[in-house]
């Protein structure tokens, strides 16, 4: 079984509750008079409570309140005589009274101070004076001019250098970027371009190398990377001229180092790319390896000279090329390989010189690249032949790639050039003779 439920009470006088709530105590300016009050009544105008009132009292004198409000003192400037006051009553212009008062008699604003309908006495702003008493307005120094705040004498002081004033203002700073140079000044004058001021300046000052301004500047701005400033006071920044660069806030440009370059503006030098170099310092551009040179790093102050038995045909090449079989060269930095000449071979690439043909074989052809054997009937006794020679009358040579021909024996002869074979060797005729590899001639008497 479940318990019974618990039964409700009576919220007390002084509070209230809604539906299936707690009771809560009355706020301030309401009350409950009431037990089971579902709302609290709001006390009437010039009348309040304190929290949990079951009635409200009256506001004194020198208070005031709205409906369902605390009683309030009267601010300066105001004011209320009797009880139950729903408002003050405000003090006429030039005239105050203290706060919370009851006294219908509002006191004068002394000199130096002023006050609006109900408004309490203020003090005169600083560039502003009253020098009677019951001031309804402060009045204005001239432009130039100020004056301390809450003066009471007619006699403004003059603002220094570096600060201003307009009519009835005060002495203000000058803001960064200007500057007044004089007393009794009405307004800041703008630094010129390259020219910079603080806040409450009296001039201006000049800005350093490497930096510029434009006009009004409160402070200077360092050059960008790839411009400079070389003198004071710059208006602007000029760009680096091709060959230099820099970095920020310079007052001059660096050449590139050698193997480097670069265009107007740079904020850094760019290597010279493969196939390319430079020599000197602040370059604009680099320039391609001759002939016979090769660059094949970036960067390069030089180009290489291609080594014997290679060639670099193209300017601005990268790469050196072996000579080709039946070429060579045997110094450095050529542009091309030399052909073999005639009587001599190579076969192979990247040779640095040709091989002489040794006897018996001959080379006809310039850049050859192999050797031929000389025919039957033709020798080559010697090195680096360019054509082989037909056998003289009295000799014969059968076979190839000789370097002698063989010679007819005794009593025998060919009268042929060039004779292939054994055969060619004829028996002298009668009464004739001849020793080995000669003609026949007569005999002797």
């Amino acid at each position: 079984m479940h318990p019974p439920p618990t039964a409700c009470v009576s919220c007390p006088t002084g509070k209230w509750s809604g539906q299936g709530a707690a009771c809560t105590e009355c706020l301030v300016g309401k009350y409950a008079a009431a037990t089971n009050s579902a709302a609290c009544t709001e006390c009437v105008p010039g009348k309040s409570s304190l929290p949990g009132s079951t009635a409200c009292f009256s506001c004194g004198p020198g208070q005031s309140a709205g409906q369902g409000s605390s009683c309030d003192e009267c601010a300066a400037g105001k004011y209320t005589l009797l009880a139950d006051q729903s408002a003050c009553i405000s003090c006429a212009p030039g005239k105050s009274s203290l706060v919370g008062s009851s006294a219908p008699t509002c006191f004068d604003c002394p000199p130096g101070r002023w006050a609006g309908l109900g408004t309490g006495c203020t003090d005169c702003a600083g560039g502003k004076f009253a020098v009677s008493a019951a001031s309804v307005e402060c009045a204005s120094c001239a432009p130039g001019k100020s004056s301390l705040v809450g003066s009471s004498t007619p006699t403004c002081f003059d603002c220094p250098p570096g600060r201003w004033a307009g009519l009835g203002t005060g002495c203000t700073d000058c803001a960064g970027g200007k500057f007044a140079v004089s007393t009794v000044s009405v307004e800041c004058t703008s630094c010129v371009a390259g020219k910079y001021s603080d806040s409450n300046a009296s001039s201006c000052g000049d800005c350093s190398t490497g930096k510029y301004s434009g006009s009004g500047s409160a402070a200077c701005a360092d050059c960008a990377a790839g411009k400079f400033a070389a003198s004071t006071a710059a208006l602007e920044c000029v760009h680096c001229a091709a060959g230099k660069f820099s970095n920020e806030n310079a007052s001059s440009c660096a050449d590139c180092a050698q193997g480097k370059y670069s265009i107007t503006g740079a904020t850094a030098c760019t290597d010279c790319p493969t196939g390319k170099y430079t020599p000197n310092t602040g370059s604009t551009a680099c320039l391609l390896c001759e002939v016979g040179k090769i660059s094949n790093v970036v960067g390069s102050s030089d180009c290489v000279s291609a080594m014997p038995g290679r060639y670099v045909f193209w300017a601005g090449s990268t790469v050196v090329i072996a000579c080709p079989v039946g070429k060579f060269t045997d110094r450095v930095g050529e542009s091309e390989c030399a052909a073999c000449p005639v009587g001599k071979v190579q076969g192979g690439t990247g040779a640095t010189h040709c091989d002489a043909a040794p006897p018996g074989r001959y080379a006809f052809w310039p850049a050859s690249t192999a050797l031929t054997a000389c025919p039957a009937g033709k020798y080559a006794d010697d090195f680096g032949a360019q054509e082989c020679i037909l056998c003289p009358p009295g000799k014969f040579m059968g076979g190839t790639g000789a370097s002698v021909c063989t010679s007819c024996v005794p009593g025998k002869y060919t009268a042929l050039f060039g004779a292939t074979a054994i055969g060619s060797c004829l028996n002298c005729p009668a009464g004739q003779t001849s020793s080995e590899g000669s003609i026949c001639t007569d005999c002797a008497a």
